[in-house]
C-alpha cells in the first residue's frame, strides 16, 4: 500500500469519525458531522422533534374512530373492537379509550359555559366545534387573558357551589383535551407578542432571552397517547440529548455567564470564584456552594426590601379602595343581565394559570 493511499484511508476514517455519536447504550452515526456542540444539538433535537411529529395527535382522527365504533353495527362490523378501529386509523388505542369513556360516561358532565348534546346512552357528547383552534376552551381562555374578544362563554359563576362545579368540569375537559400535546419551539421571552413571533425555529427551547436553555414540554403526549415502549423511547431520546450535547453543564455555565453580565446579580466579590470560563464551575461541589451563596443573597435582599414592599402594598390597596369608592360600589350598579351578586365574571389570570 502506497503512502498516498494510506493517507486517503486515514482521511476517510477521520471524516467518518466526525459523524460518530456516543450514546448512553452504544454509538451510532449522524447524517451530518457532529463535532461542535451546535452539531450535537442539531442531531439530538431533530430526533426528538421527528418523534413528536410521528405521533397521532389529530383530534379529528379520534372523533372519527369513536364515531365508527359507535356505529359499527350500521357499518356492518358489529364485532369490531375499539382496538381494531384504532389500529385501522393508526391512532393510539390508549387515548381513544379515554375519549370514548369520556364521551359516554354520564359523570363526565359538560364543558363549562355550554350545553353539550346528550348521547344515546345517557352520557354527554362534545360538539365538533370544541376541537377547532378558535373555539377550544383553552384557546378562548388564552385569548381572554391577552385582552382579545374570542366570543368565549368561559365565565366563572359567582355562586361558590356553581363555581366549584365549573372548575371541576373545566379541569376534566383540560385533562382529556389539552390545548397542545407537546411544544416543539419557543421564542425568546421579550414580553412583546409581535417581537416574539419573529423568533420562530428555536426547537425545544426554554424561551430564555440570553441563555442556553432547553425544556421538555410533552407531558400530555406522554401520559395520554404514548404506550410504555414509546414512553421509553422518548425518555431515551432526551437522555441521549443531555448526554451527547452536555445540556445540563452548558445550561449551568450559561446561567453563570448571564448572572455575571446581563443581570449583574453575581458581581459581588463572593461570586468571583464562579466564572463561566472556568471548567470547574460545573463540578458538583461548586454547584452546591454557588447555590448556597445565591440563595443567601436572595434571602438578604428579601429582608431588606420587605418593609418597602409592605408600604407599597398598603399604598396601592388604599388607592384602589379610594378609586372604588369614587366610582361607586359594584353592588350599586346594575346591568341588563341581572343583579350584580348573580353575574358571572371572567376567569382571573391566576385561576387560568393554575390550570
Amino acid at each position: 500500500m502506497s503512502p498516498a493511499l494510506v493517507m486517503k484511508y486515514l482521511q476517510a476514517a477521520h471524516t467518518v469519525s466526525e459523524h460518530l455519536v456516543l450514546q448512553s447504550d452504544g454509538f451510532m452515526f449522524s447524517p451530518h458531522p457532529v463535532v461542535a456542540d451546535t452539531d450535537r444539538d442539531k442531531w439530538a433535537v431533530f430526533r426528538i422533534v421527528e418523534f413528536y411529529r410521528r405521533q397521532p395527535t389529530e383530534y379529528a382522527d379520534y372523533f372519527m374512530a369513536a364515531w365508527r365504533f359507535q356505529h359499527r353495527a350500521a357499518l356492518e362490523r358489529p364485532a369490531a373492537s375499539l382496538g381494531q378501529v384504532a389500529a385501522e386509523l393508526r391512532i393510539s388505542i390508549k387515548y381513544l379509550a379515554l375519549i370514548w369513556s369520556t364521551l359516554t360516561d354520564s359523570k363526565s358532565g359538560t364543558r363549562p359555559g355550554s350545553d353539550a348534546g346528550r348521547g344515546e346512552k345517557g352520557g354527554f357528547s362534545l360538539p365538533p366545534a370544541l376541537i377547532t383552534r378558535s373555539s377550544s376552551a383553552t384557546s378562548q381562555m388564552a385569548a381572554r387573558q391577552h385582552g382579545k374578544d374570542s366570543g368565549s362563554e368561559l365565565l366563572v359563576p359567582a355562586d361558590p357551589a356553581e363555581r366549584k362545579r365549573y372548575e371541576a368540569a373545566f379541569a376534566r375537559f383540560a385533562e382529556v383535551f389539552p390545548n397542545a400535546f407537546y411544544i416543539t419551539e419557543r421564542a425568546r421571552v421579550y414580553l412583546d407578542a409581535e417581537k416574539e413571533q419573529e423568533n420562530e425555529g428555536r426547537l425545544l427551547s426554554a424561551g430564555l432571552h440570553s441563555m442556553t436553555g432547553y425544556f421538555r414540554d410533552d407531558q400530555p403526549l406522554y401520559a395520554l397517547i404514548l404506550d410504555e415502549p414509546a414512553q421509553q423511547e422518548l425518555d431515551r431520546l432526551w437522555q441521549d440529548f443531555e448526554l451527547v450535547a452536555s445540556v445540563p453543564q452548558r445550561m449551568h455555565t450559561s446561567f453563570v455567564w448571564f448572572e455575571r453580565t446581563d443581570s449583574a446579580f453575581m458581581r459581588d466579590p463572593e461570586f468571583d470564584a464562579y466564572r463561566p470560563e472556568d471548567k470547574s464551575v460545573t463540578r458538583p461541589e461548586k454547584i452546591r456552594s454557588l447555590a448556597e451563596l445565591y440563595l443567601a443573597k436572595i434571602r438578604r435582599a428579601r429582608r431588606f426590601s420587605a418593609p418597602f414592599r409592605n408600604t407599597s402594598t398598603r399604598r396601592i390597596s388604599h388607592e384602589r379602595t379610594r378609586g372604588r369608592e369614587a366610582r361607586g360600589s359594584p353592588a350599586d350598579r346594575s346591568d341588563e343581565s341581572g343583579s350584580a351578586g348573580q353575574r358571572s365574571r371572567p376567569t382571573a389570570d391566576h385561576d387560568a394559570a393554575s390550570r
